[in-house]
């Protein structure tokens, strides 16, 4: 699970601790979609400004009065608030809201190796064979790759230890990521072989990307 200790806290007279420019995670009423934003600013008490990342299909969500979920990461720790919309500035692909400034903030700590469910493509390269599959779960130090049982069991191929590179792409990216891997784990399960895979020395521009998916990804996984 992503994170641990929820404690609500009020901001009666207190400054939300949130710097300019970093990023949130922002879910509007009726919207399922979670949207990237990024804090520009505020006046403590009575309003904080936001910059939406994406703009397509919001516009019947960018309502004055409509509840909106805001969720940040600041040294660790998530913090997550309810607010409304005041109003909002469109100009060119830039989108700004002003949000009504929250009374209380939900926190809490992230542990060490936050880890969150996925459900999207992937192909496992080993030797001169490909599985391709789906990538069940990830982390910043690995993740576990489901592969189908329809065309046999490839269990007797991979064992424990072995090296592989695994094919993705990052939701939200552009572009197909390869990674080495080893495998950690190999269970069978009753449709399908699930396999743990630890990655191996990832480029610092792939490890930066994974965390950052992994980091917004978990914003909005339940805390438990």
């Amino acid at each position: 699970m992503p994170a641990e200790k929820v404690v609500p806290k009020r901001l009666e007279g207190q400054r939300l601790n949130v710097e300019i420019g970093t990023r949130m995670m922002t879910k509007f009423f009726g919207n399922q979609n979670a949207i990237k934003a990024v804090f520009v600013g505020m006046e403590a008490g009575a309003y904080l400004v936001v910059r939406l990342m994406g703009v397509g299909g919001l516009q019947d969500y960018l309502i004055e009065g409509n509840e909106v979920v805001v969720k940040f990461i600041s040294s660790g720790v998530v913090y997550g608030f309810q607010s409304r919309i005041l109003g909002y500035l469109f100009k060119k692909s830039m989108v700004l809201v002003l949000l009504v400034y929250p009374k209380s903030v939900e926190t809490y700590e992230l542990r060490q190796e936050t880890r969150i469910e996925s459900r999207f493509p992937g192909v496992l390269h080993f030797g001169d064979r490909e599985y391709n599959g789906y990538i069940l779960d990830m982390s910043p130090s690995g993740l576990r790759f489901a592969i189908g049982l329809t065309n046999g069991n490839p269990a007797a191929d991979i064992s424990w230890g072995v090296p592989v590179t695994i094919s993705f792409q990052i939701p939200g990216l552009e572009g197909l990521r390869k990674a080495a891997c080893k495998v950690r784990s190999i269970q069978n399960e009753s449709k399908f072989l699930a396999i743990g895979l630890q990655f191996d020395n990832l480029a610092p521009v792939l490890d930066q990307d994974i965390r950052r998916f992994v980091e917004d990804a978990s914003l909005f996984n339940e805390p438990h």
